[in-house]
């Protein structure tokens, strides 16, 4: 390419917004298609119904001698299964609302949109500009086909890599901060390198500080507290290398479930973790002195879990209930302090 050329540099100039008038084509189409596909999964479900209902209509038998008292019931009963068939269908609108999967034709229109997006470093230099219109460009339209069944803009989702464990409530607390996951047929085509190349979210330690922040103000105690997702969210941040830099925004937020029924945070005293068999001596003490211990089922979920998990409670302040870290962290303290003695 003849880059002093005024004419070429007239032409790549061109391309960003030709670029996106074909990516809308390709999304206008995709949402077309899986309307339409909606559409007939919704008919489908009716006329599966369809048939049901005829049949408890031919089993429905009047009798002419019954009592009055008998018809009034049977009034009734009508009156319920009227009520029946409109929560099955309200059941089936909502089934149809939570759509978490594309038909497979509109992944293909969209996945093959994907493969043309173009990444820095995989074009000549004289297409570099290009690259970086393109991307700002594409920050603004909702393109990426995400769990919840929408097509959100790049910075609305959030990357799963293939193969990604991912722990079923994630979802629904992605959803507290107006994101969601990208569909897996979508993502299976791109690197993390490439996903952040295109303004998608990545699932690190800054992330899941945010989701917790937004939990923190919903949870008001410890039986609110969904200890096998938090139990997993530990378990990913202590692999995450730059959860180092969140650990004092981490240990703020009061999420840890204690054993007295509370949420704690590690700003303030420590929290201790009671194993089972000093569980039930250790604990008459603590709550005699009100020391902290760990609630029994977010204990049970994070010993279930790699031991990773429990190295972040490590780290962030959770202390073993060895005799020595019992009594001088908790028993010696309590015993000094008039205020807190029993």
């Amino acid at each position: 390419v003849d880059k002093s050329s005024s004419w070429n540099q007239w032409l790549r100039e061109q391309v960003p917004d030709a670029f996106i008038k074909g990516i809308r084509l390709f999304v206008e189409h995709a949402k077309h298609e899986n309307d339409l596909w909606k559409e007939q999964m919704e008919k489908e479900k009716k006329q599966e119904q369809e048939p049901l209902e005829e049949s408890e209509d031919d089993g429905d038998v009047d009798d002419d001698d019954e009592s009055d008292e008998e018809k009034g019931d049977d009034d009734d009963g009508d009156d319920d299964d009227d009520e029946s068939d409109e929560e099955k269908e309200e059941e089936m609108k909502n089934d149809m609302s939570t759509i978490a999967s594309f038909s497979p034709k509109s992944l293909s229109l969209l996945n093959s949109a994907l493969k043309f997006v173009p990444l820095k470093g995989q074009v000549v230099e004289f297409f570099e500009p290009v690259v970086s219109s393109i991307h700002e460009l594409l920050s603004s339209l909702s393109y990426i086909p995400t769990l919840c069944g929408k097509f959100n803009t790049p910075s609305q989702s959030v990357f799963l890599p293939p193969g990604f464990m991912m722990e079923e409530s994630t979802e629904q607390y992605l959803n507290l901060i107006g994101l969601s996951f990208m569909h897996p047929s979508a993502s299976s085509g791109l690197s993390d390198a490439d996903a952040h190349a295109l303004g998608i979210k990545l699932l690190d330690s800054h992330l899941l500080l945010t989701v917790l922040q937004a939990l923190s103000h919903t949870w008001k105690c410890a039986q609110d507290v969904d200890c096998a997702w938090l139990s997993w969210c530990f378990e990913i941040l202590q692999n995450d290398h730059s959860v180092t830099l969140i650990l004092p925004s981490l240990k703020s937020l009061s999420i840890i479930p204690l054993a007295d029924g509370s949420l704690a945070n590690f700003e303030s005293k420590p929290i201790f973790d009671l194993v089972p068999a000093e569980r039930q001596s250790k604990l008459s003490v603590a709550f005699l002195f009100r020391f902290r211990a760990l609630g029994e089922q977010f204990r049970a979920e994070v010993m279930s879990r790699h031991s990773s998990a429990r190295v972040l409670l490590n780290r962030l302040g959770v202390l073993p209930s060895t005799g020595h870290h019992f009594f001088a962290k908790g028993f010696q303290p309590a015993l000094l302090d008039r205020a807190e003695a029993p």
